[in-house]
C-alpha cells in the first residue's frame, strides 16, 4: 500500500475550485453538490493520511530505535575513550613523578 495523500489533496482543491466557479456563476445546486464533494474528499484525505501514518509508524519506530542504539553506543565509546585517556594521563604523571 502506498500513500496517495497528494492525490487526495489535489482532489480537495479541484472540488474547491469547482465550487467557487459554481458560486461565481450563481449555480446554487452545483455549489451545494460541490460542497458535499469537498466534504467527501476531505474524509478520503483524512482516511488516507491516517492509513499512511499507521502503515509507516512501525518502520519509523524501529528506525528511531536503531538510531538511538547507535547514538548510545557512540556516547559510551567516547566516554570509555575519555576515561582511558584520563587514566593514561594519570599514569604518565605518576611515572614522571617517580622519575623526577
Amino acid at each position: 500500500m502506498s500513500c496517495n495523500i497528494f492525490g487526495k489533496i489535489e482532489k480537495v482543491f479541484d472540488g474547491l475550485g469547482n465550487c467557487i466557479e459554481a458560486v461565481a456563476d450563481n449555480r446554487k445546486k452545483d455549489a451545494v453538490k460541490n460542497l458535499f464533494g469537498i466534504g467527501k474528499s476531505l474524509t478520503e484525505l483524512t482516511i488516507e493520511t491516517t492509513s499512511c501514518i499507521i502503515e509507516h509508524t512501525p518502520k519509523a519506530i524501529s528506525t528511531i530505535q536503531e538510531v538511538k542504539k547507535e547514538i548510545i553506543s557512540e556516547i559510551e565509546e567516547e566516554i570509555n575513550n575519555y576515561q582511558k585517556e584520563q587514566k593514561e594521563k594519570a599514569l604518565e604523571d605518576k611515572i614522571k613523578k617517580l622519575k623526577g
